[in-house]
């Protein structure tokens, strides 16, 4: 069976928020996980120093009625995915127009992120997205054309929807 040599540590509601995608990060000996929102729009970070006793930090609020299901985290830097959610499904305001692309945060002082900026894909959202770092030099981050006829780059000026500064 599956349940095997596996043994429960510990369990956290996430403040009765759902969760997905999870990604680890460690900082000066301390973990941090992040956790994607499933019916929620946003992200859980949570501190998992002591994996028996996991902490909620904060909650990152997403844009309402998008998808936020993928998370990746590598070398300070969050990339998180905005997808329009399918036919019948809403999250959130179902007046708001859903979201796409990704955006990217540094995560340096991993329980306040800072917003770095978006990509806007054109369509509807990006899912299955892979990041590995950005190997020390922040010089090497995605570069996009600015004018590409369906993607678009944004610094972080652009974030209307994001309701409270962290920092």
């Amino acid at each position: 069976m599956w349940h095997d040599n596996v043994d429960l540590l510990a369990y956290h509601d996430l403040d009765g928020r759902s969760g997905l995608k999870l990604a680890l990060q460690e900082v000066d000996g301390r973990f941090f996980l992040y956790v994607s929102g499933f019916w929620h729009a946003g992200w859980s970070i949570l501190e998992v120093t002591d994996p028996e006793h996991p902490e909620l930090l904060r909650w990152l609020d997403g844009p309402p009625n998008t998808m936020t299901i993928q998370v990746q985290v590598a070398d300070g830097t969050m990339i998180t995915a905005l997808e329009h959610p399918p036919s019948g499904l809403t999250i959130g305001d179902a007046a708001a127009k859903p979201q796409d692309g990704f955006l990217i945060w540094d995560v340096c002082e991993p329980d306040r992120p800072q917003l770095l900026g978006r990509w806007v894909s054109g369509g509807t959202g990006t899912h299955r997205n892979f990041f590995n770092g950005l190997h020390g030099d922040r010089r090497n981050a995605p570069r996009w054309e600015p004018n590409s006829p369906c993607t678009s780059w944004t610094p972080a000026a652009d974030t209307a929807w994001f309701s409270s500064p962290l920092c």
